[in-house]
């Protein structure tokens, strides 16, 4: 197949130009997926991160993305984003990442009514034989239940949107990016292209605080890639194939000491961040789980769990974030609540204190359904 050609969507725009026609695009995408008038839930949610991606100044950056994702699709090249980018519900919207960071819920494909299901800490797991109320249509199941402050945050950090792209595209994108618009409007982040790790061939090029590495192998994916979605039908298959998905993300597969198989999907990707962080899956945590009941779910295993949890203990976002911020790189809290230190689940505190590192629930989601859409039959 012709490579198709790159299209610079908004290039001789300027800086408010280009968010107003990625707002719009931003907003159409929920429509037509949610209906003219979304939950209320969901819309607060586009509203706040669209906020931050103004405050970040990144609105170019997510701009300059969707114009390289939408490229990639055209000419059938896989992708996956990596680090905490799952976090943004605005870039699954922009169709950028793969899974759905709201927390879980149903949707009604005919009446696009939404039906939340807080007790679920992944909507894979919901029942994927429920019926809508309104039109006795089935519904299905989504949601991830990632919040959006650990890619954005407040405003104190510069955040990486990070790409994995097919070796075989670099060439072209390199050509084209030297030339982008992007380079016109933020001076202090030229596009310069520059090899991350020689040994392994790892080429990037740097877009601002966008950075796209070309590590993936084409041949070893899917030519079916973009025509599976993955959904919550495919529960079972990520249950039964846990231990495949969890060893693709430990370094040190001496770790892998489980205490018994997950049965849901939240388990399976609980365990990627207990067996990728630091501190998280220890001798009191296996106790935890093989003896006292809980869940791999249950336990702190990803940086967002402990902004989830300050926020459930009277922290305002913004402190809940840099206490999260201070814990996943392993420095505990640094102040407490009156609610946290009296609360009934202590435990959790203690559990922070052990941290070394958190890793983000984002990377492991998106991970996971790259896995799924990249299977070959």
């Amino acid at each position: 197949m012709m490579q198709k050609k790159f299209k610079q969507i908004f290039t001789k725009r300027k800086p408010r130009e280009i968010a107003r026609e990625l707002f719009v695009i931003v907003q159409e995408s929920l429509q037509e997926k949610y209906g003219a008038n979304p939950d209320e839930r969901i819309s607060n949610r586009v509203e706040e991160e669209w906020d931050a991606i103004e405050r970040q100044g990144m609105v170019a950056d997510v701009a300059a993305l969707y114009e390289i994702v939408s490229w990639l699709k055209e000419n059938k090249y896989p992708y996956c984003m990596q680090s905490c980018a799952g976090s943004s519900f605005i870039l699954y919207l922009l169709g950028i990442t793969f899974g759905n960071p709201l927390p879980a819920h149903t949707l009604c494909p005919k009446c696009q009514s939404v039906t939340w299901y807080d007790g679920y800490a992944d909507g894979f797991d919901i029942s994927n034989e429920y019926v809508c109320e309104k039109d006795n249509t089935t519904v299905i199941p989504d949601g991830h239940n990632i919040p959006w402050q650990p890619l954005f945050g407040y405003g104190e950090l510069s955040h990486v949107l990070n790409i994995y792209l097919p070796r075989n595209s670099y060439n072209y994108l390199q050509e084209v990016l030297a030339s982008h618009w992007l380079a016109t409007i933020d001076e202090d982040f030229p596009l310069t292209c520059y090899t991350q790790d020689e040994s392994t061939n790892r080429n990037c090029i740097d877009v601002s605080n966008l950075t796209l590495t070309f590590v993936l192998n084409q041949e070893e994916i899917s030519p079916l890639f973009y025509e599976r979605n993955v959904s919550a039908y495919d529960c079972e298959a990520i249950v039964e194939n846990w231990k495949e998905y969890v060893n693709l993300h430990t370094n040190d597969k001496s770790d892998l000491e489980i205490c018994h198989e997950p049965d849901t999907v939240a388990d399976v990707i609980a365990l990627t961040g207990l067996l990728n962080s630091g501190g998280a899956w220890d001798d009191v945590t296996k106790i935890m789980v093989r003896e006292m009941g809980y869940s791999y779910s249950d336990l702190i295993c990803f940086r967002d769990d402990v902004f989830t949890y300050l926020l459930e203990h009277d922290f305002l976002k913004t402190d809940a974030w840099r206490g999260m911020e201070s814990v996943r790189k392993g420095r505990n809290l640094p102040f407490f609540t009156d609610s946290l230190l009296t609360s009934r689940d202590k435990w959790v505190f203690s559990r922070i204190q052990q941290i070394k590192y958190l890793f983000p629930k984002a990377h492991s989601v998106e991970n996971l359904i790259f896995r799924l859409k990249s299977f070959k039959d």
